[in-house]
């Protein structure tokens, strides 16, 4: 009796361990075509494997995302950026001060230039999560520049300015009172 018990058990497990090996499988050849779209020239393409790679956490991908983030355009390399900062790639501070001091030659790319102020401070809250706020300066000059169109990146800035930054903290607070009263 026991005998024929053995051999459905037997075959169960068979079973299963070929679906949990096939389910493996799957979901590496799903992470492997993310990567691979990473290599790929179309802006959408790259969007949607840099939401995926965040989605799932695919911290295999860091050393491509840090490859290939300056073979990109300014603003998909900040989505880069972005992506490595999320899966807490070590080199995130290295590559955002490197952004910010390459993104004056932004205003030169054809045919789309882009604003390197704007660009600049789009990467300092990844300076300010990181406690670096040598460049808090550059969201005053973005907001003060571009008066009275109050950038809603900048903005959001001002409450850590407020807090960590003893140098421009009244002049932080000062100006979120000014755009609240607006």
């Amino acid at each position: 009796m026991k005998k024929k018990h053995i051999i459905p058990c037997l075959a169960m497990l068979a079973l299963l361990f070929a679906n949990i090996s096939l389910a493996q499988r799957i979901r590496l050849e799903g992470t492997d075509n993310i990567l691979a779209a990473l290599r790929s020239s179309k802006f959408d393409t790259l969007l949607a494997a840099l939401r995926k790679i965040e989605d799932k956490k695919i911290v295999g991908a860091i050393p491509i995302l840090e490859e290939r983030i300056w073979q990109q355009d300014p603003d998909m390399q900040e989505f880069f950026l972005r992506t490595l900062w999320k899966l807490g790639s070590p080199n995130t501070l290295a590559l955002a001060r490197a952004y910010i001091d390459t993104a004056n030659g932004f205003s030169s790319i054809r045919p789309m230039p882009r604003d390197p102020l704007r660009m600049k401070v789009l990467a300092i809250d990844i300076l300010f999560s990181y406690g670096d706020y040598a460049t808090a300066s550059l969201v005053f000059e973005l907001l003060e520049r571009d008066k009275p169109y109050v950038d809603p990146f900048a903005r959001n800035l001002l409450a850590s300015i407020a807090r960590s930054v003893p140098n421009f903290s009244e002049k932080a607070k000062n100006l979120l009172v000014e755009i609240s009263a607006k």
